[in-house]
């Protein structure tokens, strides 16, 4: 039985299975897996939005009025897979 090979965050500096569970996808990279942990990416992006709030939505706002297809489709998408947790 061949065992997982371990990744080092190189923010965190944890080591964990590499796995897409733990890390996501970079194809630029030779492992092809992005050099941070899933948290923390998830943390880096929530700090960047709660300093950059004002400048994200406006910049949401801006590609959601230049593509509305585009939005329309990943507003069914979001729907069809998250509809029974709204329901609750």
């Amino acid at each position: 039985m061949d065992s997982i090979p371990q990744k080092q965050c190189s923010k965190c500096k944890q080591e964990f299975p590499a796995i897409p569970e733990n890390f996501c996808r970079d194809k630029s990279r030779p492992d092809k897996m992005s050099p941070w942990c899933k948290s923390c990416r998830s943390k880096s992006g929530k700090r960047y939005y709660e300093n950059n709030k004002e400048h994200v939505l406006e910049r949401t706002s801006k590609y959601a009025k230049e593509h509305p297809e585009q939005t329309r489709a990943k507003s069914r998408k979001h729907y069809w897979t998250h509809h029974e947790q709204e329901l609750e």
